[in-house]
């Protein structure tokens, strides 16, 4: 984005200053003030935020908003947001829904610190960030926020103007540089209307967005990166807070408690350098004359942590395969991702190496602890932990036995690929239209390859994406000396059992491994859970899902038989 503007450009704003000095209203809010802003992803629409003042007293404007946006799954958002006379954001509560699942999202900003509470399925947590000045809330598909925050710009002083931008969804602050760049006109629903052009940066995204020159509301605004646009509507799409109160009553007393039977929990920290990596110990209470087995679990790819929970996806996967194999007799270590949960360190900037040298510091410690018999530690790794755990294994031939539970026989870009088509045509994309899907994909490995500079990489650093594209699993699971375990859901859209379950046991095969079984499960998906018709992301999202007693019985037995007497 350029950083000089052109004297055409100053000669603008000297005029439109000059010409028009009122044009520019000191209102903020009005009690009463409603408004809708449709939402558009991907160039369809989507859902809605509506929003509305319902009052304002001596603390400030008190606001309540509805987000509703459906693509690929159902979302829900209702907020009670705390304004000071001056709109700066005092005090938040964000409910949301997905399914069957609620969390929910407090923040109270208090002088230089926002407190942030958590509650989610199965737990609660608090955070806590350092607010920096000309403090705003902008939250994921939250619109009114940006309606908030296009209401502090100083359009008379123009120019670039920066805000901390408290995220309480990812319970970080961000800067956002707003400019003013030029007078235009902007099409709502077929009409034209007069509009100030704001041009933003918020973490290397660009946001514009379109107010309205006379009360300073939000017209539109573009995250083009994202595909995503929020345009004000001409009708309100009305909700009551009633609606938020039914959601939490069908809800409440579904969820589970997690006990723990013949086993106990020890949290535990461990280090890879400088950083530091959290995470749960699992100990049998049954004693014995000899030290325990021992099993580390290796995530899937993403920002998951010890449990490979992940946002809304909250299944408590490896929670469940932990409490399964502690009654069974094996001491578990599982642990937050680095940059997640309680662990330290950047997630957007780690490479595959990085989350090896992570895996490989767990088995370590667990080799240490006295409860453990070093020479009987065994790997399970899921989806990109499925790549990971071939590699260590032929990294440290002391290993005693790896689980591979949905792991990739090719490279990243070819199973990438097969992701978007199938999710393409779930969406109900024409061919046309999922060849440009594709094409944007290839195009993007392409610059990967060639190391490009990439203005906005998906989720991981460039390093990461290449070394995934240069890895060779078939290559790797041929240097694994210890018993091996592949295990894949006949549903799995994200690894298939063809291309990549049954070419590992293939090749296991072709090189006469003397140990490694191969066991299909028909009717499961990715998370090794039941599922009717078709697998869809929107599944990943119910926090009620088990892990087949079928998959929990193989690996337990399959692991009794490698590691126990």
């Amino acid at each position: 984005m350029r950083k000089i503007r052109t004297l055409l450009q100053i000669s603008f704003f000297l005029a439109f200053l000059i010409i028009s000095p009122l044009t520019y209203s000191s209102e903020t809010l009005q009690v009463g003030e409603k408004c809708t802003y449709k939402i558009w992803l991907g160039g369809k629409e989507a859902g809605y935020c509506t929003y509305y003042v319902k009052t304002k007293d001596e603390q400030g404007y008190h606001i309540r908003s509805k987000v509703q946006v459906e693509a690929m799954i159902k979302l829900t958002l209702y907020e009670k947001l705390l304004l000071s006379e001056e709109l700066i954001p005092l005090k938040y509560t964000l409910d949301a829904f997905v399914g069957n699942q609620h969390q929910r999202i407090e923040a109270r900003c208090e002088g230089k610190t926002a407190k942030l509470h958590y509650r989610l399925p199965g737990e609660e947590k608090d955070a806590e960030v350092k607010l920096g000045e000309n403090l705003v809330i902008l939250d994921n598909n939250v619109i009114d926020h940006w309606v908030f925050i296009v209401k502090r710009y100083d359009y008379h002083k123009s120019g670039e103007q920066s805000f901390f931008a408290l995220v309480p969804q990812v319970a970080k602050g961000l800067t956002l540089d707003l400019k003013m760049i030029d007078s235009v006109e902007v099409e709502l629903e077929e009409e034209k209307f007069a509009a100030i052009h704001l041009s933003g940066q918020l973490a290397g995204i660009g946001i514009d967005l379109w107010v309205d020159p006379q009360t300073r509301s939000l017209l539109k605004v573009a995250i083009p990166s994202q595909q995503f646009e929020g345009i004000k509507a001409k009708a309100v799409i009305d909700f009551s807070e009633e609606e938020l109160e039914k959601r939490l009553g069908e809800i409440k007393g579904k969820e589970e408690k997690f006990i723990e039977e013949r086993y106990h929990s020890e949290e535990i920290i461990f280090n890879n350098g400088d950083i530091k990596l959290a995470g749960t110990l699992t100990i049998p209470d049954t004693p014995v004359n000899k030290k325990y087995p021992g099993v580390v679990f290796i995530h899937g790819s993403g920002p998951v942590d010890r449990n490979e929970n992940a946002g809304f996806m909250r299944m408590f996967f490896f929670r469940q395969l932990a409490d399964t194999l502690s009654k069974a007799g094996f001491v578990t270590l599982r642990y937050d991702k680095r940059g997640v949960g309680e662990s330290t360190g950047d997630l957007k900037q780690a490479d595959l190496e990085d989350l090896i040298s992570d895996a490989a510091k767990a088995v370590d410690f667990l080799r240490k602890r006295p409860e453990v018999d070093p020479k009987k530690i065994g790997l399970i790794g899921h989806s990109e932990g499925g790549t990971i755990g071939p590699i260590l294994c032929s990294r440290d031939p002391e290993i005693a036995a790896l689980v591979v539970m949905a792991g990739m026989a090719r490279p990243i870009d070819q199973v990438t690929i097969d992701q978007i088509r199938y999710l393409s045509h779930l969406r109900g994309l024409k061919e046309d239209e999922i060849e440009v899907e594709v094409k944007k994909q290839e195009d993007f490995f392409e610059k990967i390859r060639n190391r490009e500079e990439i203005s906005q990489i998906p989720g991981f650093s460039p390093d990461w994406w290449r070394q995934h594209m240069e890895n060779k699993p078939l290559e790797n699971i041929k240097k694994v000396k210890c018993p091996i375990l592949i295990l894949n859901g006949g549903k799995d859209y994200q690894i298939s059992v063809e291309k990549d379950a049954q070419k590992l046991a293939q090749t296991l095969q072709e090189v006469n491994h003397p140990d490694f079984t191969l066991k299909i499960f028909p009717n499961l998906d990715h998370l090794f859970a039941w599922i009717e018709g078709p697998s869809k992301p929107e599944y990943y999202l119910d926090s009620s899902r088990k892990i087949g007693k079928d998959v929990l019985a193989t690996l337990s037995s399959w692991l009794i038989q490698r590691l126990k007497d």
